[in-house]
């Protein structure tokens, strides 16, 4: 029993932090229970989902070929995600090669306007964290007037790298020399050789290459620049047999609990239509089931608030009270501005009032739906509260 236990706290840790999108730290976790539980199909997917969140799309595509079975369905739906980006990716390794030139050259003047230039015309892509610090350190150097607007619009992840903190403490570039190179997930080596050449190449250029040849600028170099069109000559690094992951026969099993973290956005959103139709259609035991997945959504989306709320009023169509109850109760606990501002958010109070009642906790049930009539907006469920609460008990 005891030794399930750091596998769970890993677990629920693994949650609070995606939640936050504290993606790397997230990733560091995965590490961790990978070690205690072994390595599972579960782990790999969860691995995937958060390298295309911090940006590291050729490690993740990497990881989406090794999953088979239930899985494959959704790892196939990020695969062609990736696939749509891959050219607006490749684009923007290709300009990083360039400014990583540039530096080798002795110009990380022009490689900053390389950077910046590059990073306005990738559009919604997610960018890789290396390319972010890159970016930041050379603005530190060379246009500090310009780095306190970077730093604000960088994303959580970004803000967690302890190199961008230091930027950001002493607003000036720190000595690159005494921090250690950055050391990306090391994968096996994949069975597609293609796969592992990209694979290959995007390790060294986004993490770790730029990185030295930054802090050793003024060293002399004896080698010739890599060719900026053609990035597969970059690095050279045979795969060394010796460094093979050892396999493990029989990969341990997740609880139940543990097996479902989190699903991607887009199957998520899948189950949020199949739930709505189902409950349109009266079948609230589907819909319930469909709703629960819906709302382990990696990310808020628009559509969260309302799985979770019709996820309660389904528990409340089968009876199930307390599932309502606890729903209701970890909508109030969410920060994102999809449950802050969802219109569902006095609509599942009462919804939570009703389940209470059911439960005979009426004065918790009473609390609730005081709260509710007297509230500054009236609308429909002031309506509803006031009439609830004239149902009870006189000495309300």
């Amino acid at each position: 029993m005891n030794s399930s236990n750091p596998a769970e706290k890993l677990v629920k840790q693994i949650q609070k932090q995606v939640k936050q999108q504290q993606y790397l730290k997230a990733l560091a976790s995965l590490d961790t229970l990978e070690v205690i539980n072994g390595s599972n199909q579960q782990i790999v997917w969860y691995k995937a989902l958060l390298e295309c969140k911090v940006g590291r799309l050729h490690i993740a595509r990497h990881y989406l070929t090794e999953i088979q079975g239930d899985l494959r369905l959704q790892a196939e739906l990020i695969e062609e995600e990736i696939q749509k980006n891959w050219p607006v990716y490749t684009f923007l390794v290709e300009e990083y090669n360039a400014a990583v030139a540039e530096i080798r050259a002795g110009d990380s003047e022009n490689a900053l306007y390389i950077l910046s230039d590059a990073l306005h015309r990738v559009g919604t892509l997610t960018v890789p964290l290396e390319v972010y610090r890159m970016n930041t350190l050379l603005l530190a150097r060379y246009r500090p007037d310009l780095l306190p607007r970077f730093i604000l619009d960088l994303p959580t992840y970004a803000m967690d790298d302890r190199v961008i903190k230091r930027v950001l403490a002493e607003r000036t570039a720190p000595s690159l020399s005494e921090e250690p190179e950055v050391q990306l997930p090391v994968n096996p080596p994949p069975s597609n050789k293609r796969a592992m050449v990209l694979s290959v190449v995007m390790l060294g250029v986004l993490g770790l290459s730029g990185y030295a040849w930054l802090s050793e600028r003024g060293k002399e170099v004896t080698e010739p620049d890599p060719p900026v069109e053609v990035p597969v000559e970059v690095v050279e690094e045979p795969v060394d047999p010796n460094s093979t992951l050892s396999e493990v026969d029989e990969p341990s099993v997740l609880a139940d609990d543990e097996k479902i973290l989190f699903v991607s956005v887009e199957v998520a959103e899948e189950y949020y239509i199949d739930g709505m139709k189902d409950y349109q259609n009266g079948n609230f035991s589907r819909a319930s089931k469909s709703f629960e997945q819906a709302i382990r959504s990696f990310s808020s989306e628009y559509f969260s608030d309302d799985a979770a709320y019709y996820l309660t009023a389904s528990y409340m169509r089968e009876q199930a009270y307390e599932q309502a109850v606890q729903t209701a109760q970890q909508f109030q606990q969410e920060e994102s501005t999809h449950y802050v501002e969802s219109p569902y958010r006095d609509a599942i109070r009462l919804l939570e009032s009703s389940a209470l009642l059911e439960l005979d906790q009426q004065e918790e049930a009473k609390s609730i739906l005081k709260e509710l009539s007297n509230k500054d907006e009236v609308d429909w469920v002031n309506y509803e509260a006031a009439k609830l609460l004239a149902t009870l008990a006189p000495d309300r």
